[in-house]
Order: C-alpha cells, then sequence, then structure tokens
C-alpha cells in the first residue's frame, strides 16, 4: 500500500513542479520582455529626436541658404519653391539689364541626406532637357 501512494506522489510532486517552472519562466519572460520593451522606447525617442531635429535643421538651411556666403548667386536672382525643388535661381536677373544668363535649379541637402525619389524625378527631366516653357493665356 505504501508503494501505491509513492506513485501518485511522485506525479503530483512532477505536475506541481512543472506547474511552477512554467509559471516562472512565464514571469521571467513577463520581466525580460518589459525591460527591452522599455529600452526600445527610449532609444525609438531619441530616434525621433533626433531625426526631428535633423528636419528642422534642413528646413532652416533651405531657407537661408541665399544668405550664406558660398550661395554663389544673388540673393534677388533666387525664388524659393520648397517642394520638389527648393530653388529656381534666374541667374542675371537682378542685375540692371535684366539679362538672364542661366536658369539654375537649386536643391539644397544637408548632413548625409540624399535626393528623394521625387527630387531624382525632377533632376532626370532636366538633365534629360525635358524642360519647357509655356504660356497661358486667360480671357474672361
Amino acid at each position: 500500500m505504501a508503494q501505491e501512494m509513492i506513485i501518485p506522489l511522485f506525479a503530483a510532486y512532477g505536475l506541481v513542479v512543472t506547474i511552477f517552472g512554467v509559471l516562472m519562466g512565464y514571469l521571467l519572460a513577463k520581466m525580460i520582455i518589459a525591460r527591452d520593451i522599455e529600452n526600445i522606447i527610449r532609444s525609438e525617442r531619441k530616434s525621433a529626436v533626433s531625426f526631428s531635429r535633423a528636419v528642422i535643421k534642413g528646413k532652416i538651411s533651405e531657407q537661408i541658404l541665399p544668405l550664406l556666403p558660398f550661395f554663389k548667386y544673388n540673393l534677388g536672382d533666387a525664388r524659393f519653391l520648397g517642394s520638389p525643388i527648393d530653388y529656381i535661381v534666374f541667374n542675371g536677373y537682378s542685375e540692371d539689364n535684366n539679362f538672364i544668363k542661366e536658369i539654375v535649379f537649386v536643391e539644397v541637402k544637408t548632413g548625409k541626406s540624399e535626393l528623394s525619389p521625387t527630387e531624382l524625378a525632377v533632376k532626370e527631366c532636366i538633365d534629360s532637357r525635358r524642360v519647357r516653357y509655356e504660356v497661358i493665356n486667360i480671357d474672361y
């Protein structure tokens, strides 16, 4: 009779140990995930702030470019568009004779930023001379 009690006792003990192990594993995993999520959130917030600062610097740089000493065109010749290209420069326009020597499309980039797909498409149109002048008359 004693042996008959030992087998169910071992089974019950094994079940208790298994449940305890699963519960401890669950709690440990939950703690690790919670810690990792906090680290991920902290990292993503830093990344978002850095990206936001870079965007703001880029926007400011676009606006002040004609005021900087290395801008090689006359301030009065530059027209800010912002999108899809930052500036169109009518080189020579502000001089006394209003003779435009060339029209220059200017895109401002800061840091490691690259041309967007739209900016690349504009550049490709210009490079392949798919640019034209059109007059639209409106009759009222």
